[in-house]
């Protein structure tokens, strides 16, 4: 996703229907901070490695461990990446189960 932002930035001062919609896209993000941005990034990386079956399933926590072990991350900054993936994972997980008509958990 960063990538596409970029994208969006570098062509939404122009004209034209593909700036035009390169600032609609824009407007859509929400305003993060880096440190923010960070988890958002990581979400997205981290969604690619959801076990795929009947359905999506949660990140799984290796997944999780890899991604900060290969970021080089701390033991505090893995186990709160840890922490907050996981949160917004459950979030997230709830949200498709409910637009999908199953309640979620």
């Amino acid at each position: 996703m960063g990538d596409r932002i970029a994208n969006w930035r570098a062509i939404a001062h122009l004209d034209g229907p593909q700036a035009e919609k390169a600032r609609i896209q824009l407007a859509k993000i929400p305003d993060l901070s880096d440190y923010e941005f960070g988890f958002y990034r990581a979400f997205g990386d981290l969604s690619t490695e959801r076990p795929i079956g009947m359905a999506a399933g949660p990140i799984p926590r290796s997944a999780i461990v890899a991604y900060a072990d290969e970021a080089e991350m701390d033991w505090t900054d893995s186990a709160i990446l840890l922490r907050v993936i996981r949160a917004v994972d459950t979030a997230y997980m709830q949200a498709v189960a409910k637009q999908r008509g199953g309640g979620g958990t």
